[in-house]
């Protein structure tokens, strides 16, 4: 049976061994597990590191939130986790992740906050500075690292994405007979059917006096679906009201749901002297009225490496969450290499407020039984590449992700100079419930700036909706502003929403762009594209933002067999689009 054995001594270079069951379990494997965390915690003296050697188990260590269910078991100082050798296995039963850093939203400053994070004010600070002055609070010193937030909105005269007031709600429909009617702005529609489909609702709307084609967008079903006031609307402030003649249930419409999007970056302190402060790099968006910062302690040089990673204990149902196996926090130089997940079906690696960090070697073949899982999310970080890896089967390979503040609809944050190298993604999308879950093989949310892709590859990229036409299978995406594509490269793209009656209809009609572009300063160049619909898509960001994409630039990319436009501006008033260099063959269009 399992021996609970703590370390003798600080300074004991090598730690009693912590005995596993050769099958593996969950409960005595987690026991164990939450011993060697808790006696790390408390014998590592702070600012030193500690190394975690996990034996050839072949059937696993298999750990479970039902035993550690208030994430104390989290590793707060500098841990190296590795392998003996490939046969090494953790497997997570229900959700459990392993935790470094322990503390998930800085942004929600509570009471509870680690000691190694204080907090402070600032004097309001323009996008493009630097510098600094007059800090109330923990005085900074070079090299420390700084979180800086502010808590108000970015306007929408800024060259951040966002949505202004009244502008997206959700009508959430109940009845099973009878109709109702939606009034924007003071102007009625028709009487829209219980059980109108959305493109229908959408055509309704449209016909609203004073809306019109092209200035809103319904999605979703008709039971619960989500209006966008887009176009020449999407300036300005909109009302709404719903009026009800239905029978055996009611409509109603949500509060505004605008994602709003306010500044967080993590910087680190280049110069501290009498006063005056410069970072290390400009800020992206302004930090406005009484701006926050926090000094982190960042753990230095912990890591994960020569490791296979096994089921989250996820099912496949649409409805089910992403779910982390790995949650990487307030770590500096953190490095994980030769990570293999296994086909049982692991989530997904989270890192938030860290820098100088890397990820090589970490891949996926036949994986996740969850398939709207990522393999990396890239929160509020500075400095972190993603490299050398190969996925199959999974919904994003890479993605990003703010600090969201649980009770409201609110992004924090800017991943800053991230970058995805040398990435494969192969047939993105498995089937579930007689869906796939592709959507864009790497994608960024609104949430990043500066963020780098250099000869990544995405193969077959798929979407299978047998009912829907919605809009996804992309190869690359971004809604963050200043992204590159460097030197990559997307081949057959497809989609198979119906077979293919003739060259308009069927999958050449509705989904397979190689590059979906949704936000400002957007460069492709170098990269081919063999085999899709659309090249390069650049579209207004109705799904999170509301945000016109300007000053997109493609140069010198290659373009083979896509079947419609190389590059397709449906925005209203594109700004500066640059088409330069680049070679089309057997292509319907050059641009549209």
């Amino acid at each position: 049976m399992a021996i609970p054995n703590f370390p003798a001594n600080a300074r004991t270079s090598l730690y009693n061994t912590y005995d596993l069951y050769p099958e593996g379990d969950a409960a005595l494997d987690t026991a164990q597990w939450g011993a060697l965390v808790n006696a790390i915690n408390a014998n590592v003296p702070s600012g030193k590191s500690c190394d975690v050697r996990i034996r050839d188990n072949a059937l696993s260590l298999k750990l479970s939130t039902a035993v550690d269910t208030d994430g104390s078991q989290a590793f707060n100082r500098s841990v190296n986790i590795y392998g003996e050798t490939r046969n090494s296995r953790i497997e997570f039963t229900d959700g459990y992740n392993i935790n470094f850093g322990g503390y998930y939203n800085p942004i929600d400053l509570a009471a509870t906050m680690p000691a190694d994070i204080v907090r402070g004010t600032m004097s309001a600070i323009a996008a493009r500075t630097s510098r600094f002055t007059a800090p109330v609070g923990p005085t900074p010193a070079k090299d420390d690292w700084l979180l800086l937030w502010s808590a108000d909105d970015l306007p929408i005269t800024e060259v951040a994405p966002h949505i202004p007031p009244g502008n997206k709600w959700g009508i959430t429909m109940t009845g099973t007979g009878g109709t109702y009617t939606v009034t924007i702005n003071g102007n009625t529609s028709a009487a829209i059917n219980w059980n109108d489909a959305v493109a229908t609702i959408q055509t309704k709307l449209e016909g609203i006096s004073g809306v019109g084609a092209g200035k809103v967008l319904a999605g979703g079903t008709s039971g619960f679906y989500y209006i966008t006031m887009i176009g020449t609307l999407m300036v300005g402030t909109n009302t709404i009201s719903v009026s009800s003649s239905l029978t055996g249930g009611t409509v109603t419409v949500g509060a505004d749901i605008r994602g709003k999007q306010r500044s967080a970056e993590l910087h680190r302190v280049e110069y501290a002297k009498s006063g005056t402060y410069v970072l290390d790099g400009f800020l992206v968006d302004p930090l406005t009225t009484t701006p926050s910062f926090a000094k982190i302690g960042m753990f230095k040089n912990c890591s994960m490496r020569r490791l296979t990673i096994g089921s989250t204990g996820v099912t496949d149902a649409e409805s089910d969450a992403h779910v982390n196996w790995l949650s990487v926090q307030r770590c500096l130089g953190f490095r994980m290499e030769d990570v293999r997940v296994d086909e049982t079906g692991a989530g997904g690696v989270s890192m938030q407020l860290c820098a100088d960090s890397y990820i090589s070697d970490y891949s996926g073949t036949g994986h996740f039984s969850n398939h709207i899982n990522y393999a990396l999310i890239v929160g509020v970080c500075n400095n972190v590449v993603y490299q050398d890896s190969v996925w199959h089967n999974t919904r994003h390979i890479i993605t990003t992700g703010g600090m969201q503040k649980s009770s409201e609809n609110i992004r924090y944050g800017t991943p800053r100079n991230c970058a995805a190298r040398n990435l494969d993604a192969h047939i993105s999308g498995t089937p579930y419930n007689n869906r796939y879950s592709a959507m864009s093989s790497m994608d960024l949310h609104a949430e990043g700036w500066g963020f780098e892709f250099r000869d990544c590859r995405v193969f077959l990229n798929m979407w299978h909706d047998e009912t829907s036409s919605e809009e996804s299978g992309h190869g690359f995406s971004t809604r963050a502003r200043n992204t590159h594509f460097i030197n990559c490269k997307v081949e057959s793209n497809l989609s198979q929403v119906q077979p293919v009656v003739s060259p308009w209809s069927g999958w050449y009609k509705n989904l397979d762009k190689a590059f979906r572009i949704m936000a400002n300063d957007a460069t492709i160049e170098g990269c081919t594209v063999d085999g899709c619909w659309r090249g390069v898509w650049i579209r207004e960001d109705i799904e999170s933002t509301i945000f016109r994409p300007c000053r997109t630039k493609v140069r010198r990319c290659t373009f083979k067999g896509v079947s419609g436009p190389i590059v397709q501006a449906d925005v209203t008033g594109t700004d500066a689009v640059e088409i330069t260099g680049n070679i089309a063959e057997n292509c319907a269009h050059y641009y549209a």
